[in-house]
């Protein structure tokens, strides 16, 4: 008798062990039982046989099934959706109402049945599928938690109405959000982030539409900023959530915009990445007409273009080339010095607009405190007198600065310190260049604002920040402009990743003597297009990455011998005005002219044409402050502060 208690009690044992029971089924369980309330089922590594639900979509290898809806729990934190591997898919009908019994896995932060053996048992067919989760501007509603809202609606069916948030990627997948509003890049370490350092909540809005997941045709083609629906149930790959569409609508893609013509007489300074711009590119030909198309098409051929990402001097040679093939009559001189990658910096300056100009890379020996090379691709500067503008010379540097790319991870320590010493030796050039009416341009590969780690852009321009893990130091006074912030907020993006529009590229200004600042405008044609449409040299969509930016300079002198037409006197009254009242301007009736409003902050308020036969013209201004208004005839140039004082 006790030999066999023995046995009684081993064998109680061993029922009860974990190794056991992952091979004990359990069950009959509702799929919402399965998903748990976390991240993690209650049920991962066992084997279970599920209440009977609903197939709702078929794939390769897989199925989603759904709690049919009058068995779905109250809760708002569980799921009544979930995906299920088996080779046994095919057999499947949407609508088929179904057992299935198999292990529970959590794969890819996915929770899921199979993988392995699954037995799929048909209940019935035809049955009507459970209605769709409605995606909207409140849920998500775009603030981070520790498990993410769409845990809830994993593997169910969701549907929603909104816009891609940025274009298709190289897997074909689209970000898209609920509602209109895109989601941007802001300050800080991505969520749950680090004490007492900034914060950014990681837009967890945005999730990704896969076009041909259920075998439906694939679109490699949509962009960024196009309307967009869609019905399905929700994957999850890691911290991706992916709608598998049963049905999806997109509308037209965004047209291509170019920036706006230079206003007669202005400068015009552009700035792009080219995109690893080599020789050795099996498409380097083609992706140089595409180059020049967008150059001169979207950027309108500037006076000025700073490159980042050539290749070779020959390579930024053949770009020149291209461009002349898409005008002849535009002459570009190249400016190249190699540095120290295998990618360069590099200016084409038009032929004639510059006057003495002096080429200079700074810093290209200089090393880290604990060794190593400080720039990759050291900063050129372009030093040059205007050929229209009598005396006054410009300095723009040209940078390319440490990527992102491995500020968190084992190279973390490296590449934060890297990113920090660059920012601190940009900010002591520009301190002791800032009075040569210095503009920096380029691809600084870091944010308006703080990352949380390293504050790169108001470390150069000396603006106080939200605070890093490196503080900015006290070097640039008084600070430089960023002229990003001349733009509206969402015009504030050069490139997009992962769906987050984000402005890496910038232009930053000294003091402006003899020169305003007119204006800054991004073309777009690029950070919103996807790569599939890079191939084609025809068009212009997708020649970069990177939207490349034109900013606007106004001689304060005229491009010849001033006029006397107006002999010094004000062709302005009333000066000082008021807010609300116009301003009105008399000129001949017999002259043309260019009228433009500018800001005390060089921002363009207004322009305005003259006619011929018009003696008055109205200019309403608005806001209280100084103006500068300046008048363009065809030989004449005219300029006068104005004051714009309170109604009350």
């Amino acid at each position: 008798m006790l030999k066999h208690m023995g046995n009684i009690f081993l064998f109680i044992v061993l029922f009860l062990s974990p190794a056991f029971l992952s091979f004990a089924q359990t069950g009959p369980l509702e799929v919402w039982e399965i998903q748990g309330t976390t991240t993690v089922s209650p049920y991962a590594g066992q084997q279970v046989r599920t209440a009977p639900a609903v197939i709702t979509a078929i794939g390769s290898g897989f199925f989603f099934m759904q709690s049919p809806t009058d068995r779905a729990d109250e809760d708002a934190l569980t799921s009544n959706g979930i995906y299920v591997v088996s080779t046994q898919a095919g057999n499947r009908k949407v609508g088929d109402l179904v057992e299935v019994t198999g292990t529970v896995l959590e794969t890819d932060k996915r929770t899921q049945i199979g993988q392995g053996s699954v037995q799929i048992t048909l209940v019935s067919s035809g049955n009507t599928l459970p209605e769709a989760v409605v995606l909207n501007q409140d849920f998500p509603n775009g603030e981070p938690q520790p498990v993410p809202e769409l845990e809830a609606v994993e593997g169910m069916r969701v549907q929603f109405s909104g816009i891609t948030s940025g274009p298709s990627d190289y897997r074909s997948m689209v970000p898209v959000v609920a509602g209109n509003q895109r989601p941007f890049r802001e300050p800080g370490i991505e969520y749950p982030g680090q004490l007492n350092l900034p914060v950014w909540d990681g837009n967890p809005e945005i999730f990704w539409l896969l076009p041909n997941a259920l075998q439906a045709p694939n679109n490699r083609f949509i962009a960024g900023r196009t309307p967009i629906s869609g019905t399905g149930p929700l994957f999850q790959a890691d911290d991706d959530y992916i709608l598998f569409p049963e049905t999806y609508e997109v509308g037209m893609n965004p047209e291509p915009r170019a920036v706006p013509a230079a206003a007669s007489g202005e400068i015009t300074l552009g700035c792009l990445n080219v995109r690893r711009f080599e020789e050795s590119n099996d498409d380097f030909n083609d992706k140089a007409r595409k180059l020049a198309l967008y150059i001169t098409e979207m950027l309108g051929a500037p006076d000025l273009l700073a490159l980042q990402e050539v290749g070779s001097a020959s390579a930024l040679s053949t770009l020149r080339f291209f461009i002349a093939q898409q005008d002849a009559s535009l002459e570009y001189t190249p400016f190249f010095l190699a540095g120290n990658d295998d990618i360069h910096l590099a200016y084409l300056a038009k032929t004639g607009t510059f006057t003495d100009i002096q080429l200079e890379q700074l810093g290209k020996t200089e090393t880290l405190p604990g060794g190593g090379i400080l720039f990759d691709r050291p900063p050129l500067r372009f030093s040059a007198g205007l050929s229209a503008a009598g005396d006054i010379r410009i300095s723009v540097l040209n940078v390319h600065l440490r990527s992102l790319l491995g500020i968190e991870g084992n190279n973390a320590g490296f590449v934060r310190e890297k990113r920090f010493r660059q920012s601190v030796a940009l900010a002591e050039i520009a301190q002791e260049l800032r009075s040569d009416n210095l503009l920096i341009v380029g691809d600084f590969n870091a944010y308006p604002f703080t990352d949380g780690y390293v504050d790169v852009v108001n470390q150069i321009t000396g603006n106080s920040g939200l605070g890093a893990l490196y503080p900015l130091e006290s070097i640039v006074m008084p600070p430089l402009q960023d002229l990003g912030q001349l733009l509206p907020a969402t015009e504030r993006y050069s490139y997009v990743f992962d769906g987050s529009a984000q402005q890496i590229d910038h232009a930053l200004a000294g003091p402006m003597e003899g020169l305003t600042i007119t204006g800054m405008a991004f073309a777009r044609a690029n950070a919103d297009f996807p790569d599939a449409y890079a191939p084609n040299e025809q068009i212009v969509q997708r020649a970069s990455d990177h939207d490349g930016f034109v900013v606007y300079l106004q001689p304060n002198q005229p491009n010849a011998v001033q006029s006397t037409l107006w002999e010094g006197k004000s062709v302005v009254f009333p000066n000082p005005a008021v807010t609300g009242e116009p301003l009105f301007l008399e000129l001949p009736r017999d002259v043309r002219a260019h009228i433009t409003l500018v800001a005390a902050n060089g921002q363009t308020i207004l322009e305005r044409r003259k006619q011929m036969g018009d003696d008055r013209v109205t200019i309403p201004v608005d806001q209280p402050g100084h103006y500068w208004l300046f008048i363009r005839t065809g030989d004449a140039f005219h300029s006068e502060k104005i004051v714009v004082l309170p109604s009350n």
